[in-house]
């Protein structure tokens, strides 16, 4: 058991579940979720042309819909979820 109680994933049906995965599960977002990635992209590039930092590219919001996918793929689910997006978000931030 970990320290958290948890029982400790073997290696080998880690690296089963990670294979099957990628080979399997291939999560696409949906119209309405795209709709709140563009809206916190474009936020998140005003605020930087507002304040003169970093300057926020495409990439960025590429590297968003990359990490809401991986999380969806996770969990063995062939749709993104808002939940998803808000950890991309939270993870971005």
């Amino acid at each position: 058991l970990s320290a958290s109680g948890r029982p400790i994933i073997e290696q080998a049906l880690l690296r089963k579940f990670i294979v099957y995965a990628r080979h399997h599960c291939k999560p696409v977002l949906q119209d309405v979720d795209t709709d709140k990635l563009v809206k916190f992209y474009t936020e998140l590039r005003r605020e930087s042309a507002k304040s003169g930092g970093i300057v926020v590219a495409v990439r960025h919001l590429e590297s968003l819909i990359r990490l809401a996918e991986a999380t969806a793929r996770t969990q063995l689910r062939s749709h993104v979820r808002d939940d998803d997006i808000d950890l991309a978000i939270s993870v971005m931030l």
